[in-house]
């Protein structure tokens, strides 16, 4: 997850990237001549001109699906950079350019055993490339299975596991 900003004074250039998953949104707006960007939708809200106009497209979107398609968020004059995608203003010009396309990954050929000995795979690999050697790991159980599943994966691979949970008296 990230968002990027690199100002390259040498070349009189400045880029804006958002990560390929859109993990991290970055909301883009035009005022007065400038260029406005935050990570938070709120600082842009923070001036008015900018929230003057709503995007009734957007805000039915987000309403359905949780979420607004595309590069839309809930006011005409503020956009989302794509995932994936960076901004790059050099010599008074600005282009936006895709990065990666989640539509170029092959789909997997296989079974769903195979795709779901895979899938444990690489979930166990993500897990070993994080265990800190000769320590005692820990995780936080949520009661979630996600937390379950890491600590089980955990022990599969040999290592001692302590886990902490909170728990609220009377639940």
């Amino acid at each position: 997850q990230f968002a990027l900003l690199h100002v390259d004074e040498a070349l009189d250039r400045i880029v804006i990237a958002s990560d390929k998953g859109g993990f991290r949104p970055l909301y883009l707006a035009r005022y007065q001549g400038l260029l406005l960007f935050s990570t938070m939708l709120k600082l842009l809200e923070a001036i008015p001109a900018l929230t003057e106009r709503v995007d009734a497209r957007a805000i039915f979107e987000h309403a359905v699906l949780g979420y607004p398609l595309a590069n839309r968020t809930p006011y005409t004059t503020v956009e989302l950079l794509e995932p994936g995608s960076f901004l790059e203003i050099s010599q008074g010009q600005t282009t936006t350019v895709s990065y990666y396309d989640r539509h170029d990954i092959e789909p997997f050929q296989g079974s769903r055993e195979d795709a779901l000995d895979a899938f444990y795979e690489r979930f166990k690999q993500a897990i070993a490339d994080r265990v800190v050697a000769g320590d005692c790991q820990r995780s936080f159980l949520s009661g979630g299975l996600d937390a379950r599943a890491v600590v089980v994966t955990l022990r599969t691979l040999g290592e001692h596991v302590r886990t902490v949970t909170f728990d609220k008296h009377g639940y």
